[in-house]
């Protein structure tokens, strides 16, 4: 039901080769008191904190690996004890990863935020008398935060593209086009993460209220609960209840990845992201397409166009409001100043 904790799985808790080997860090770690842990008991003990604090199982995984790599590494292979970690090994094998592995800025940016918590909590725990990466700063892979919206004009291309594709009027290939299609207004007017929009399923609209029931993102107690969004342009919410009705399963799912046998199984994450790349390739823009980025450009617009930050933290299903306020809103020199010509009350008063 929405509006409730849906359960949660440990993401600990599995049968996969990297879950057997995270739990045998976190039963090392409860051997020995925190000083005397090793590089690998505290990556355990740390696994288990983002675990507390609501990481979902994709995003263990990805520290987990970050950490298995940089642990393996000669460096650290060195000295296997937590309380010797020191700034220049993780930046060391940053600037490995970066030069010699040729991994991508983003991939880098990911590297150093498992780094940041993971020293971080060194210090929280006592391990450590101070975080050693709490006054570095690395070149981040995160482009700026303009860079990350969707102009109208751009929206626009990408949408006609897809609706001239999707006047096909080959059966198999205009039933994607036009699934293609209606998964793009989609995400332009929600900002519904891929999971998000992968997992639902027909029974998930209501097309009396015009709502998606949305089920939340990651467990514990800093779970983000689930929530209905609104679908409330006329157009769209009429080929929504065109599209549910001629789905041949009702309780399938509402995108599904393909027709005929086996439509009830929905689009994975994977199969979104290609079919998003393709999406830009066929309106010719220059850069990738991506998922996040359809999210990006609803929340920006949004705040752009006047909607209180709060009313848009409740519809993009953030945990809270600071996520909405830093991930999302970015403000030029020239914006600040106009809201400062219109608001402040100096002319007002002087006038008087």
């Amino acid at each position: 039901m929405v509006g409730t904790d849906h359960q949660r799985v440990d993401p600990l808790q599995g049968r996969y080769g990297w879950q057997r080997e995270a739990r045998s860090w976190l039963a090392e770690s409860e051997r020995v008191a925190a000083r005397d842990w090793s590089v690998t008991a505290a990556g355990g003990r740390f696994l288990a904190s983002r675990v507390v604090r609501g990481a979902g199982v994709e995003t263990v995984r990805r520290h987990f690996w970050v950490l298995r790599g940089w642990f393996r590494w000669a460096e650290v292979q060195a000295s296997r004890r937590a309380r010797d970690v020191r700034a220049q090994a993780v930046l060391s094998y940053v600037e490995h990863c970066r030069v010699e592995r040729r991994h991508r800025p983003r991939t880098v940016s990911c590297y150093w935020e498992t780094f940041s918590l993971f020293t971080r909590f060194l210090h929280e725990s006592g391990v450590l008398a101070e975080d050693p990466l709490e006054h570095v700063t690395v070149l981040r892979g995160t482009p700026d935060k303009r860079e990350r919206v969707l102009s109208t004009e751009e929206l626009e291309v990408v949408v006609g593209s897809l609706r001239e594709r999707a006047a096909c009027h080959v059966p198999h290939w205009g039933w994607h086009h036009r699934r293609d299609l209606l998964l793009c207004k989609v995400l332009i007017a929600t900002g519904l993460r891929a999971k998000e929009i992968c997992a639902l399923r027909v029974g998930d609209f209501d097309p009396v209220a015009g709502t998606l029931a949305v089920e939340g993102k990651g467990g514990g107690r800093f779970a983000i609960r689930g929530r209905r969004v609104f679908v409330s342009d006329p157009l769209l919410l009429g080929e929504l209840r065109t599209w549910a009705n001629g789905l041949r399963h009702s309780r399938g799912a509402l995108f599904p990845s393909y027709r005929g046998r086996g439509e009830g199984r929905s689009l994975g994450v994977n199969g979104l992201d290609s079919r998003i790349r393709s999406w830009g390739q066929l309106a010719g823009l220059a850069r990738p397409l991506h998922a996040h980025l359809f999210r990006s450009t609803f929340c920006s617009h949004l705040i752009a166009n006047g909607a209180d930050v709060y009313s848009v933290q409740q519809l993009m299903g953030h945990a809270c409001v600071e996520v909405t306020l830093d991930v999302y809103l970015s403000l030029t020199e020239a914006e600040v100043r106009a809201q400062w010509r219109r608001h402040n009350p100096l002319p007002g008063v002087a006038a008087r």
